[in-house]
């Protein structure tokens, strides 16, 4: 397993069609991905090395909101990518279905990544919470 900051050399199939960056005015990172797929290691690290460049080389210092809404699933693999140490302040997974809140129990549950991760069903308190974990880590709490 390569490690999240090796680059990936090529984009997986579907290339940049498959995830959507954006950085907010309070410096919090949306990540999308397309509906109906299925991310498996090659699109987590993919998306790892995405972040890495949207941030200019400092994304592990940015809180992360991932919506996962319609995703098709997560795999076993991706879910231990995503579990490695990355030094991200905290990361907020939103979704809306049941099927969503059993994928981020898998990551946050069975893979217990290094952040501080949870799932949220509103992207208002998702982003209140993502907020309050970065100004947490500034203080050294």
């Amino acid at each position: 397993m390569r490690p999240l900051s090796e680059p990936v050399p090529t984009p997986p199939v579907g290339g940049d069609d498959v995830l959507r960056l954006e950085m907010d005015a309070d410096s919090v990172v949306h990540l999308s991905w397309r509906p109906d797929l299925m991310i498996d290691e090659d699109l987590a690290r993919y998306a790892a090395d995405r972040m890495e460049e949207f941030c200019g080389g400092g994304f592990r210092m940015h809180p992360l909101l991932v919506d996962m809404t319609g995703i098709a699933g997560v795999t076993t693999a991706a879910r231990n990518a995503f579990g490695e140490p990355s030094g991200t302040a905290a990361v907020a997974l939103l979704g809306e279905t049941p099927v969503d809140r059993v994928m981020a129990t898998f990551v946050i549950g069975v893979n217990q990544p290094s952040a501080a991760t949870r799932y949220f069903t509103d992207r208002a308190e998702a982003l209140h919470w993502l907020r309050d974990e970065r100004a947490r880590s500034e203080r050294g709490d």
